[in-house]
């Protein structure tokens, strides 16, 4: 009884598994002001400082002695400059570091947004647990409606009293259970739907965030244009991960536009009991369509960004057709 109690509070509440994401993300959260703060203090060190202008010093004394620079030469010191500048000020306070990780995240949000509309705005624990309840709710109904059925059918009558026997109860879960066959098909479909994009999601944001954490480790890179197709990657291998999960839910959105079809039989639920072949099967080809369509996510991410992401498993790697488009993207860049 205590562990249904348990199972049914988890169904109910959504809090644990916003609880759980925070978790995860928490672990990684912590990474950004680790990496943060060995990157400030680098940066803001002595010697750093003293490397830069050695570089300036040499810079000029090279000019002095070959003549003045030439236009392009002087706009590459320029850039050369705004760069440098650019990371000391990233890395000048933790509020500027996460500034510049909110202008990283602007794609990602911005999809966000536009996916979450369809689930008026509503959070991740919330959209999963009505999925499940819708479900959970329709089975009940049916349940209750096959196994009453199956129960006055085998009444008995004496004295003007109606009753059943003992069998008679095992038995209507018996049939209830067999003549529900098709509503188990989708049942169990969409609930490994259903736990699918919820590790799908987990695991996507996870490493999303892992990935952008280790920001200063690539921040060097802006400064030498040989190595900013690799800090380009990084960014696309980021995206390819953060990106998951808005496209997750436009599976789960395609997976519940059968159970409120479905739902419209609430008060007719008889005709939903009878017709279940008819109605459950399709709702179950859309689920096993919605689940075809979370397994090709990553291919689609991989035509768009150019990146290599193993489906199934979700992982990313920057590969070198990556950094030859890499090149291309960055070509006004490393001129």
């Amino acid at each position: 009884m205590a562990q249904q109690q348990v199972a049914k509070t988890l169904l109910t509440d959504s809090n644990w598994i916003n609880k759980t994401q925070a978790v995860m993300q928490e672990n990684v959260m912590s990474l950004f002001e680790k990496f943060y703060q060995g990157a400030h203090d680098l940066v803001y060190s002595t010697a750093t400082t003293t490397i830069v202008i050695l570089i300036v010093v040499f810079w000029l004394l090279d000019k002095l002695k070959n003549g003045y620079p030439t236009r392009e030469e002087t706009f590459n010191a320029i850039k050369y400059i705004i760069k440098l500048c650019f990371i000391f000020a990233v890395l000048s306070s933790f509020g500027a570091y996460t500034g510049a990780l909110y202008v990283l995240t602007i794609p990602e949000n911005m999809i966000t947004a536009t996916v979450s509309s369809i689930f008026q705005s509503q959070d991740f624990g919330t959209i999963v647990t009505e999925s499940a309840n819708r479900v959970d709710n329709l089975r009940a109904l049916m349940w209750e409606y096959g196994t009453k059925t199956y129960l006055k059918s085998q009444e008995w009558s004496m004295l003007g009293l109606s009753f059943n026997g003992p069998t008679d109860y095992i038995m209507a879960s018996v049939v209830t259970a067999f003549l529900m066959i098709p509503f188990w098909i989708f049942y169990l479909v969409f609930f490994i739907l259903l736990i699918g994009i919820t590790i799908v999601i987990f695991f996507s944001k996870f490493v999303a965030f892992l990935i952008l954490s280790t920001l200063p480790l690539v921040l060097p890179f802006l400064i030498t244009p040989r190595f900013l197709p690799y800090l380009w990657s990084w960014y696309k291998l980021y995206l390819s991960y953060a990106i998951i999960a808005p496209l997750a839910f436009i599976a789960l959105n395609l997976a519940m536009n059968p159970i409120i079809e479905l739902e419209k039989y609430q008060n007719v639920i008889g005709e939903l009991f009878i017709k279940q072949f008819e109605y459950l099967i399709t709702g179950a080809i859309t689920c096993i369509t919605a689940l075809f369509i979370i397994r090709k996510i990553p291919n689609w991410i991989n035509a768009v960004l150019g990146t290599q992401m193993e489906s199934g498993a979700g992982g990313v790697v920057a590969g070198a057709g990556s950094r030859r488009h890499s090149r291309k993207d960055f070509a006004g860049w490393t001129s």
